[in-house]
């Protein structure tokens, strides 16, 4: 298991963030924890915005996604087949 943890209160404008990985057979189950209490939706991005694609990209490629609040913000799942 891999964690990232960015450090808190950065100058930057960056927010902590933490992603595990859990193996169990016969998936891989990824969480990504941060502190943003927005729901996670997909939604058609704009052709030419840079961002907002990942969740539909974890859509078509995992078997299963999802996502639950937490005492510091969310977490974002998905699971692979391993």
């Amino acid at each position: 298991m891999q964690d990232k943890q960015q450090d808190p209160g950065g100058d930057d404008g960056t927010n902590p963030i933490r992603i595990t990985a859990t193996r169990e057979n016969p998936f891989l189950t990824v969480e990504v924890h941060d502190t943003s209490d927005t729901i996670p939706k997909i939604a058609p991005p704009d052709p030419s915005a840079t961002a907002g694609r990942g969740l539909a990209i974890v859509q078509s490629l995992s078997h299963a996604w999802g996502w639950r609040p937490t005492t510091t913000g969310k977490a974002v799942w998905f699971r692979l087949l391993a």
